[in-house]
């Protein structure tokens, strides 16, 4: 069986809902990277979320470029290629 596999791009921007791609994981269709950038993407939100509490705001006008890059970092697996977080301009 081929899995599939979604880039950083597609999970932050995709047009899939999260009920799909949540089925996909449970019934063993992603593959090995995609599940690892889902793991990233959740924690790096998850820190997001945490420095930006109001809904209201954009996070942009919360939180700089920079501050943004570091959590991507923070938030990768130890030794993993990352490259630049996908909200960052």
């Amino acid at each position: 069986m081929i899995k599939r596999s979604f880039s950083y791009g597609q999970l932050m921007f995709g047009k899939f809902d999260r009920s799909k791609l949540e089925a996909w994981a449970i019934a063993g269709q992603l593959n090995e990277n995609t599940l690892d950038r889902i793991g990233h993407v959740g924690r790096f939100y998850q820190r997001v979320s945490m420095a930006c509490p109001n809904r209201n705001l954009k996070i942009s006008d919360v939180l700089t470029n920079d501050v943004l890059q570091k959590f991507w970092k923070e938030a990768a697996d130890e030794g993993t290629e990352i490259g630049q977080c996908p909200l960052v301009h």
